[in-house]
C-alpha cells in the first residue's frame, strides 16, 4: 500500500495548497474510466480495464474533515484517491468487484485512526464487471 500512501499525501498536499475540501472535488464515472477532478490539481483517473487494487485509507482528521479515502491503483501505473464523502456512486460499483472484501471495507468505515485496508485485488480486466450499469441504474454520463 506504499503507492496508496503517496497518493494520499498528494491529495493532502492539494487540499492544503488549494484550501480545498472534498466538496470542491468530484468523481466522474463512465464504463471506461474512473476520474477524480479537483480544482488546482491535474485530473487523476484509472481505466476500469486496468484497475487492480482498491484500498481504503483512514486518518484521525474526522469528523469535521475528510478522514476516509478510497485508493484506486491501476496496473498501468494510473491511480487516484477519492474522498469517501464524494464516492457514493463509485462505492456502489466497487462492491460488485469479484472477491471484494466487504469485511475489510466495513472495518475501514469503522476506523477512527490512521490505518490502511486492502478491499480488493485483481488482474487487469477483472474490474470491467463493475463498470457496467445495472438494469434500472442511471447510466453514467460520458
Amino acid at each position: 500500500m506504499g503507492a496508496a500512501l503517496l497518493a494520499l499525501a498528494a491529495f493532502a498536499s492539494w487540499r492544503r495548497r488549494a484550501g480545498g475540501s472534498a466538496g470542491d472535488a468530484s468523481v466522474a464515472l463512465d464504463e471506461q474510466v474512473i476520474s477524480v477532478l479537483a480544482p488546482g490539481a491535474p485530473p487523476r483517473s484509472v481505466p476500469w480495464s486496468q484497475l487492480v487494487e482498491v484500498g481504503v485509507l483512514t486518518t484521525e482528521d474526522g469528523p469535521l474533515a475528510d478522514d476516509v479515502f478510497l485508493v484506486l491503483r491501476g496496473a498501468d501505473g494510473s491511480g487516484c484517491v477519492v474522498p469517501n464523502s464524494i464516492a457514493m456512486e463509485l462505492v456502489g460499483r466497487l462492491v460488485r468487484l469479484p472477491g471484494f472484501d466487504h469485511q475489510a471495507f466495513i472495518q475501514a468505515m469503522s476506523s477512527t485512526g490512521k490505518a490502511s485496508f486492502v478491499c480488493w485485488k485483481g488482474s487487469p480486466g477483472d474490474a470491467l464487471v463493475a463498470a457496467q450499469s445495472l438494469p434500472g441504474e442511471t447510466p453514467p454520463a460520458g
